[in-house]
């Protein structure tokens, strides 16, 4: 957050104090890792989104693509893909460092479809404790090893492959995480930056889209509007392999809801409807794929 208050002009709260994991703040934290930060001003985007009407809200998302454009223009881009964490320097210093990866621990990637897969494979053992997901993950493997490197454009069908970059993303970017003045719709703030990183490009493009833009039928003017301004950044979000990252991102964000609303504690809960959606978007996605 420091990196982004000091290099852009998105509205971050102000770190005033952090624990990561030194002994001298263990004793005061009990050794736990916190941020304390101020309080940004504005409500979530998510409580106004639905009132908003349809120039309002093409208005907003035209916010969000300069933020992006902003955010991804202040470091990098990167050769390998990861997290920042204990990595990360202030700003003013070293360049951002890009580490393993804050949710696996695993190191960072050269590959858009090696970032995909770790994701999923991460998760593979949650599902596998599962008995409504175990049917699921011999064919999320295959997934990983068949399908990806096509979705991502690396199976060896370019003649000349270009070097995948990773940019700087927020890769929670959704309208619980972002602020804005409930009168005028600027952005006041964007919070909750832990799991910000180095990622394939489409990352937070696809994060907002997924919760603000859900369906393309209700939805498509301002889906268009937002595509045209992505466009107008220079950030892309209809070529091929932008288009394979966001099938690569669907799946891989159905594996991990997945892990997160099942009760692995009590296997005698019954699965939550949420839970039985996923099942069958994946199901869908595998049979299409001849993987089930």
């Amino acid at each position: 957050m420091r990196h982004v208050a000091e290099k852009t002009g998105i509205p971050v709260p102000r770190v005033l104090s952090y624990f990561t994991g030194s002994e001298s703040a263990a004793a005061v934290a009990g050794g736990r890792e916190y941020v304390l930060m101020e309080r940004c001003p504005g409500v979530q985007l998510q409580r106004v989104w639905p009132s908003l009407d349809r120039g309002a809200r093409v208005a907003v998302v035209a916010r969000l693509a300069r933020l992006l454009a902003e955010l991804r223009g202040s470091a990098g881009p990167f050769a390998l893909g990861g997290s920042f964490g204990d990595n990360a320097t202030e700003a003013g210093s070293a360049p951002l460092s890009v580490g393993c990866f804050v949710d696996t621990g695993a190191p960072p990637v050269s590959t858009y479809s090696e970032f995909y897969a770790q994701q999923v494979r991460h998760y593979q053992p949650c599902l596998r404790r599962d008995p409504l997901f175990v049917m699921l993950a011999p064919a999320l493997e295959q997934w990983c090893v068949r399908e990806l490197p096509r979705l991502c454009c690396e199976d060896g069908c370019e003649a000349a492959p270009t070097p995948r970059q990773f940019v700087l993303t927020h890769s929670d970017l959704n309208g619980s995480n972002v602020l804005v003045d409930s009168r005028t719709l600027e952005i006041t703030g964007v919070v909750d930056w832990e799991w910000a990183g180095a990622s394939p490009p489409t990352e937070d493009v696809n994060n907002v889209l997924y919760d603000l833009l859900r369906d393309p039928t209700e939805d498509a003017c301002v889906r268009a509007a937002f595509e045209r301004a992505l466009l107008t950044e220079g950030i892309d979000c209809c070529s091929a392999l932008a288009r394979g990252c966001t099938r690569a991102q669907h799946v891989t964000g159905l594996v991990i809801a997945a892990c997160c609303y099942l009760d692995w504690d009590d296997p005698a809960t019954p699965e939550p409807p949420f839970a039985l959606e996923t099942k069958a978007r994946l199901e869908t996605i595998l049979r299409d794929c001849r993987l089930l």
